[in-house]
């Protein structure tokens, strides 16, 4: 592996604990407030300590609302918005239970 892949690897790998850490915090907002946050910025200090940053493009996560709940991803390697489509950006789908469906999804 060259220097490069290992730091992209690394880029990969720290970006999917942060949308994960990114999702925990808005679903903890949820309970609490009984509602999502409008954007990441209600999440910082009380859930996150900042607004957790896209190493891909400098810029926040992506975080959208729909009436179906919402959709947060990282641009991922290729720095473009593809509208949080895998694999071009870095989308992590979560598990549905049978109690309560996986909100997150458009």
């Amino acid at each position: 592996m060259s220097p490069a892949s290992g730091n992209l690897v690394f880029a990969v790998s720290h970006n999917t604990m942060r949308v994960l850490i990114t999702r925990l915090a808005i679903r903890r907002f949820e309970i609490d407030q009984g509602r999502l946050p409008g954007s990441l910025e209600e999440l910082a200090p009380r859930y996150l300590p900042a607004v957790p940053r896209d190493p891909f493009s400098g810029g926040p996560l992506v975080y959208r609302r729909s009436a179906e709940g919402y959709r947060l991803y990282s641009l991922g390697k290729n720095r473009l918005d593809d509208g949080g489509s895998y694999p071009a950006d870095l989308v992590i789908p979560l598990l549905e239970s049978d109690d309560e469906p996986a909100r997150h999804r458009p």
